[in-house]
């Protein structure tokens, strides 16, 4: 009940409901929506407000006669009502809900058929869900005339009309990304972009973005592998050298969770400097190093290639003989003691 922070609706006509919230759930959000019924609505009955409550409810009723059914349209804009209404027209000004089925079976079709595969039919099913979960994010979070509300909460404009937010970076650059650069390389790079222009605006890459602003969720700089790659496939569309230096910036700058001159100062996070981490940092910051090697090589930045490559084998410090696993050390090259393997560090 805590979680909205600010509510505003209003009941333009009998058909309609609009309003703006502001929602704190991994990161302060604001949304704003247009809810449109087929059918006039009567308020039957105001509920009473819960201690922390910030948003109205309350009951609809509808005068529906035997065997009619009611349809429900929704918009969200991430900036205003207006927004919102617009985005409903162009996208679904109708009240035709078999039109719609239709159109959607259409473009979900297209879009699972690129790959296809052979199997039985359990197979089938487990594969296609799978490429289904795998298309239904990142979200363009920009409205239908391309406007956006980004990280530092101020509107901008984005020249595709797109701008991609809910980046679980961390989970998604070993194998989704890859596989969006293969089956819809036009979105990848559309996501690309919006790194980029995200980049600009905080300083560095996203981390983990959810509803265009940054939680940091998770550990290492997982839009640089992200970045790296659709520049090394040469994917139309994205200036490669903007992109390398947001990448550039991204891995020599400090910023929450990224302590670079502690890590270039050791050639690991010294477990009595880093709160906790400090090891699987040091592992993640490797791949991300090692990608951003490859592009500098790429565009004849010798010195910066030879840079990165080095610290990218900054993950072998950690290397235990003894044990034969990765073990965190203090900032005089101590053993981290006593050892457990399972103690997150």
């Amino acid at each position: 009940r805590d979680r909205v922070l600010f509510s505003d609706m209003q009941m333009p006509d009998g058909r309609t409901i609009t309003g703006h919230n502001e929602t704190n759930g991994w990161v302060r959000r604001h949304f704003y929506y247009v809810i449109a019924f087929d059918k006039s609505y009567k308020v039957k009955e105001m509920l009473p407000v819960r201690e922390g409550e910030k948003a109205k409810r309350f009951v609809l009723s509808f005068d529906l006669k035997r065997g009619e059914a009611l349809q429900v349209k929704i918009a969200l804009s991430t900036v205003s009502v207006n927004g919102a209404k617009a985005s409903l027209q162009k996208e679904n000004p109708d009240w035709n809900f078999d039109k719609m089925k239709g159109e959607t079976y259409q473009r979900w079709n297209t879009l699972l058929q690129r790959v296809r595969v052979e199997g039985t039919d359990k197979q089938k099913t487990n594969f296609y869900t799978s490429l289904y979960h795998l298309y239904i994010q990142p979200n363009n979070i920009a409205d239908t005339d391309g406007r956006y509300r980004g990280v530092n909460d101020s509107v901008s404009t984005s020249p595709s009309g797109e701008y991609y937010s809910t980046l679980s970076l961390w989970d998604t650059y070993r194998a989704a990304h890859p596989m969006y650069t293969v089956l819809c390389p036009d979105k990848a790079t559309d996501m690309v972009n919006t790194m980029i222009a995200h980049a600009d605006v905080q300083g560095y890459l996203p981390i983990w973005a959810i509803w265009g602003k940054e939680n940091f969720c998770m550990i290492g700089n997982h839009g640089v592998p992200v970045v790296a790659e659709a520049c090394l496939k040469d994917l139309p569309g994205i200036d490669q050298e903007k992109a390398y230096q947001a990448i550039r910036k991204s891995l020599t700058e400090n910023h929450y969770n990224s302590e670079w001159d502690i890590y270039d100062q050791y050639g690991y996070l010294p477990v009595d400097l880093i709160d906790r981490e400090a090891v699987s940092k040091t592992l993640e910051f490797g791949y991300d190093d090692y990608s951003a090697a490859l592009l500098a090589k790429k565009l004849g930045k010798q010195e910066d290639y030879e840079f990165f490559m080095k610290r990218a084998e900054y993950y072998k410090n950690l290397f235990d003989p003894e044990t034969k696993l990765m073990r965190g050390k203090d900032s005089n090259g101590k053993w981290r003691t006593p050892f457990n393997p399972f103690y997150l560090c």
